[in-house]
C-alpha cells in the first residue's frame, strides 16, 4: 500500500503464498481482492485486513468488482461464481459454456451494463448481463486468449490484449433485443517478447 502524495509506501502485505497475479480495488475504494491461477483470493478492506478468502480453484487470475461494490466477480472451472462481499458468501453462478477458461473480465457499455470476459482458447469475447446473468452478445477479435481488457470512459470502446504484444480497439453497439456486438476499428503492436530484455 502507498500514499501517492508522499510516494511512500505505508504498509506491505503477502496475502498469498504463491504469490499475486491479479489485484483490484472495488470502485468505492473500500475493498480489494488478489488472487492467482493456482491460488486462493484474498478480500480485505482499505487497511488491508482481511475480510474472507476463497479456496483455489485453479481460475483465479481475474477479479472484478461491480459497478456498487457489492459484489467479487470470480472465474472459476464451472464459469464465474458472484460473490456477496459483505456476507462473504457466493451468492450464484454464471454459466459461461462453452467457455471454460475465463482468463480477464471488465465491465463496458454506457452504464457499465455489461460483463466483458476473454477465454484462453477462444477469439471470441463474450458479453453478459451481469444481472441475469445470461448471455448478450460476443465479439469477434481474431485472436485468442486475450490477457487484459479495458473499457473507454464511454463504455462503447474495448481495448484488448494478447501475448503476442497486439492490442485491439472494438468498437461495441447495442441491437436488437439489447444484444451487444462490436467490430475491431484499430490493432497494432505495442510489444514484441523478443525485444525485452528483461526476458529470460
Amino acid at each position: 500500500f502507498w500514499d501517492l502524495d508522499a510516494a511512500n509506501e505505508i504498509k506491505r502485505v503477502k496475502p498469498l503464498a504463491t504469490g499475486v497475479e491479479t489485484v483490484c480495488w472495488s470502485p468505492d475504494g473500500r475493498l480489494i481482492a488478489a488472487g492467482a491461477r493456482y491460488s486462493e483470493v484474498w478480500i480485505a478492506d482499505s487497511t488491508g485486513k482481511e475480510r474472507f478468502r476463497v479456496a483455489n480453484d485453479q481460475r483465479h487470475e481475474a477479479l472484478l468488482f461491480s459497478l456498487d461494490s457489492t459484489q467479487l466477480y470470480l472465474p472459476t472451472r464451472a464459469g464465474v461464481e458472484v460473490w456477496d462481499v459483505a456476507e462473504g458468501e457466493r451468492t450464484r453462478s454464471i454459466d459461461t459454456r462453452p467457455l471454460s477458461n475465463i482468463r480477464t473480465m471488465c465491465l463496458a457499455g454506457k452504464n457499465q451494463q455489461w460483463l466483458m470476459m476473454g477465454d484462453r482458447f477462444s477469439e471470441l469475447l463474450v458479453v453478459f448481463d451481469p444481472a441475469s446473468g445470461q448471455r448478450i452478445g460476443q465479439v469477434e477479435c481474431g485472436e485468442s486468449y486475450a490477457h487484459s481488457l479495458a473499457a473507454s470512459s464511454d463504455g462503447m470502446w474495448l481495448a484488448s490484449g494478447y501475448t503476442s504484444g497486439r492490442v485491439r480497439l472494438t468498437q461495441l453497439s447495442e441491437g436488437l433485443h439489447q444484444t451487444v456486438s462490436g467490430k475491431v476499428r484499430y490493432q497494432f503492436q505495442a510489444h514484441r517478447a523478443e525485444d525485452d530484455s528483461r526476458l529470460p
